[in-house]
């Protein structure tokens, strides 16, 4: 019983030192990869973080300002000349293009999801292709 536990015990060492590694050793890369990984997991946590307060930040300054435009800025009749408050109108038009290029920068330097920046680039896309946008950006 005795000689079992030897070499049991002596097959364990030889184990742990494969690669001149010590036990202390494995312990110490061990130690290493658990917080590489720790590491790891809190960048990436700080990263969604990041993530959702970008996406809620850019929303509330969304609403805002197009919460600043006119009813029927979206119909394709829309005349920009014929509107008494054209100054208060462009205000809000000149917000939205700055919002816009903004997003765009975040971008285009990698400070932006990829799937976020799809989201926005069809919004803006979108709203470029109607009549008022067209005429605000002229």
């Amino acid at each position: 019983m005795k000689e079992q536990i030897k070499q049991q015990l002596a097959e364990t060492i030889q184990i742990a030192n494969c690669g001149g590694l010590d036990a202390g050793d494995w312990i110490t890369l061990i130690g290493v990869a658990i917080a590489a990984f720790a590491l790891w997991w809190q960048i990436r946590s700080l990263r969604k973080q990041l993530l959702v307060q970008t996406f809620t930040d850019y929303t509330k300054r969304y609403q805002d300002t197009i919460l600043k435009f006119p009813e029927g800025i979206n119909e394709p009749d829309f005349n920009m000349e014929a509107k008494e408050n054209k100054d208060e109108i462009m205000r809000a038009m000149r917000a939205y293009f700055d919002l816009s290029w903004e997003e765009y920068y975040l971008y285009d330097i990698k400070l932006l999801d990829k799937k976020l920046w799809k989201t926005w680039k069809e919004g803006m896309e979108f709203a470029f292709f109607k009549k008022a946008f067209r005429q605000a950006w002229v």
